[in-house]
């Protein structure tokens, strides 16, 4: 009997970018030698869209996020727990705290900058994978993260990394497809629609997100 495919989980991913002398730098770690999921190479920070994503923060900052809302919440819950930082930005008033990422927000007199999010693309896993993903990458301008990089300790070596020296580095190859598409968002030079990329026959293939 032939073996279906594993079912990918829904994820997300955030690269996060910053503008310096010398040319952009991104804010990316090694997952651990023993991760499961491909241990000991360089990603960005993100995981697993979990139920609780579902639900809205009391103070985020837009109502009309559409079917990617989720998958936004989880990319900024996921790069709190593994960085540190709070994409977001300055809201007066009481802030509500219904749980441990909103609480973070609120004691910086923040709100949960979901808006400020672009679409890069999205990315399934091979179906020849024991663990597959499908996970949206989504782009974050420095200026709007908040915070010191500390993190759970899941990824290592988290620093900011000049793109040009991310080839030196264990990468994916859908990694760093991603990371070129948002460079170009951030500096205007890449097409603005988002893309799917998978593979096919064990071939990467890569079209327009639909």
């Amino acid at each position: 009997m032939k073996t279906l495919p594993v079912r990918p989980r829904p994820a997300a991913s955030l690269i996060i970018l910053r503008r310096a002398p010398g040319g952009p730098e991104v804010l990316i770690g090694r997952r651990l030698s023993g991760a499961r999921f491909m241990p000991d190479v360089y990603v960005f920070p993100g995981g697993r869209v979990s139920p609780s994503d579902s639900r809205a923060w009391p103070a985020e900052s837009s109502t009309a996020l559409g079917a990617l809302a989720r998958h936004l919440r989880a990319a900024l819950r996921e790069t709190f727990e593994e960085t540190g930082l709070l994409i977001g930005e300055a809201m007066t008033g009481a802030i509500p705290d219904a749980d441990e990422v909103a609480a973070a927000y609120a004691a910086r007199q923040l709100r949960p900058a979901l808006h400020r999010l672009a679409y890069v693309g999205r990315a399934i896993t091979p179906t020849t994978s024991t663990m597959r993903f499908n996970t949206c990458f989504f782009l974050a301008d420095a200026r709007h993260a908040h915070g010191e990089i500390a993190g759970s300790g899941e990824l290592i070596d988290l620093h900011w990394r000049k793109l040009a020296a991310t080839s030196e580095i264990r990468m994916a190859n859908v990694s760093r497809y991603m990371l070129a598409r948002a460079a170009g968002l951030l500096d205007g030079t890449t097409q603005t629609a988002p893309v799917l990329y998978r593979w096919v026959g064990g071939a990467a293939r890569i079209g327009a997100e639909r």
